[in-house]
């Protein structure tokens, strides 16, 4: 936690924080909850290996990219997903460090995932997110559910 977010550990919270350490390639149980995290490694500066996650629960899977420029470790992390939930930071211009539409649509059959959310964009790609027909866009309050 110290390492993403300095001095975070001092913070008083009124909840209870449980950290739980993924490598990359080793799925973790996560307790007795049924659900299983996988991480992969992606492209972005973080102080440590920055992961996009993969959760199994009840024969459903969410893939989340987190911020990333293309990588192939994203086909395995996504691969099938209910729910694919990936950044779009723009629409076709590259940025470092994080997916452009474009890129992401055009990898998409090769991932296969059912259902793709948005998020993490820029006003390029908020100012056409009413144009998407293959996607939804995020949005504050959005509430999912994978049936």
């Amino acid at each position: 936690m110290e390492a993403h977010f300095p001095g975070s550990t001092k913070v008083e919270r009124k909840f209870p924080v449980e950290l739980i350490e993924i490598s990359p390639g080793r799925p973790v149980d996560v307790g007795s909850t049924g659900v299983c995290v996988s991480g992969f490694v992606v492209s972005h500066p973080s102080g440590t290996p920055s992961l996009s996650l993969r959760i199994e629960c009840d024969g459903k899977i969410l893939a989340y990219t987190g911020d990333t420029e293309w990588v192939d470790a994203l086909l395995e992390a996504g691969r099938n997903a209910d729910l694919l939930i990936a950044e779009a930071y723009c629409f076709e211009r590259k940025v470092r460090f994080h997916l452009d539409y474009a890129t992401l649509r055009e990898k998409l059959p090769m991932i296969g995932a059912k259902r793709l959310i948005l998020t993490h964009m820029s006003p390029d790609m908020l100012g056409r997110a009413s144009k998407l027909q293959d996607c939804q866009a995020a949005h504050d309050g959005l509430e999912v559910e994978i049936a």
